[in-house]
């Protein structure tokens, strides 16, 4: 007579215990992920810098710097702006003042294309080199967390 109530009683007490069991586990879980994701960005936060001006010295860094120089130089060079041949100015029969006053005008927006492709060029790497550095600081954290967090057996 009591034994249904008992069966009953049993299955019930593992039921219970794997809610529990599954709870547990699955809060174990979420407040890892979370407090490994938060421990990221403050890693991440913390050594920016650092890994920045590592990755912008090193031969990644280098080897972006110039394939973006040369990809605009070259983007300039196709435009069609171009200088024409030197002794243009003084085929069109124009005085020697203005001819040199041409040349100086010339040479000055020489000048200044080539500061403003420097300055692209600065501006496009360090958003390249943050990216590359942020991607590598951040998958260095998370394998590091993991292994932590797998040695002391949280996970």
């Amino acid at each position: 007579m009591y034994l249904p109530i008992i069966f009953d009683a049993v299955i019930v007490g593992i039921f219970v215990f794997c809610i529990f069991v599954c709870a547990k586990k699955g809060f174990v879980d979420s407040s890892y992920k979370i407090a490994s994701l938060i421990l990221t960005v403050v890693i991440m936060l913390m050594f920016q810098n650092t890994i920045y001006s590592k990755v912008k010295e090193s031969p990644i860094g280098e080897k972006i710097t110039q394939t973006v120089n040369s990809a605009l130089t070259q983007k300039v060079e196709e435009s069609g702006v171009s200088e024409k041949e030197p002794g243009f100015l003084e085929s069109l029969g124009l005085p020697g003042v203005y001819v040199s006053m041409f040349d100086n005008s010339r040479t000055k927006l020489e000048e200044t294309k080539n500061q403003i492709i420097s300055e692209i060029t600065e501006s496009i790497c360090a958003s390249l080199i943050n990216i590359v550095s942020s991607v590598i600081l951040y998958f260095a954290v998370r394998i590091l967390l993991f292994l932590v967090f797998k040695i002391t057996n949280l996970v």
